[in-house]
């Protein structure tokens, strides 16, 4: 657990984690407040183990789930290009943040957290670094005070990583696709949590998959 704001604490837990005797539960917790402020988005990713995918879990001193988000991360090169992997990617599948804990700055802080733990594993690579995430309307004024913005690529990332793994990166249809890009040299990061990235290539054409919504 990581402290990230007085009387809160953050854990990084990998999708149906059962790595502690309590991880089922807390996932569990974690899945019913998604299901509850984010009722049209499948949250089936979150109990059943799933390659890759990570939850970064906030509760508070007593152990009550004040909220989460959802993330994959992803090692991308040009089509055609042998050389290594040069972009190393956060997509942000979900976030939520509990009723009670709302406007309190939490959700700031753990994309921050997520930033930083990006920044930390991009810069051992010596790769760029880049979050991504698809907003609906309620969403973009939060996720532009975190520095993303609806740039033109950001469509064409998320297209990418549909091709690369449907299952793992569904586009959202009616959502805009933000993204940011760190200079890893200027961020400051926390301490490095293992995780698997997965790989793939950058490349071009639209599709469409179900709606998203985020709660803050």
């Amino acid at each position: 657990d990581v402290p990230i704001a007085s009387g809160v604490q953050l854990s990084v837990l990998c999708a149906g984690s059962s790595r502690s005797g309590s991880a089922p539960d807390v996932l569990s917790e974690y899945s019913r407040v998604c299901s509850r402020l984010l009722p049209n988005l499948p949250h089936k990713d979150i109990l059943e183990p799933s390659e890759g995918c990570y939850h970064a879990l906030v509760r508070d001193a007593n152990g009550k789930m004040l909220g989460g988000a959802s993330f994959r991360l992803v090692q991308l090169s040009q089509p055609g290009d042998d050389s290594p992997p040069e972009l190393l990617v956060l997509h942000v599948s979900r976030t939520v943040v509990a009723e009670t804990a709302q406007r309190c700055g939490l959700g700031s802080c753990l994309v921050r957290y997520l930033r930083a733990l990006l920044v930390t594993h991009a810069s051992v690579r010596t790769m760029r670094a880049l979050v991504v995430t698809q907003a609906d309307n309620h969403a973009v004024d939060f996720w532009r005070k975190c520095g993303l913005e609806p740039r033109s690529g950001a469509r064409l990332l998320v297209e990418s990583l549909f091709r690369h793994s449907p299952a793992d990166f569904p586009v959202c249809e009616g959502a805009r696709p933000m993204l940011q890009l760190i200079a890893t040299s200027s961020a400051s990061a926390e301490p490095a949590t293992p995780l698997k990235e997965a790989k793939g290539r950058v490349g071009r054409r639209a599709v469409t998959r179900s709606s998203s919504r985020r709660a803050f």
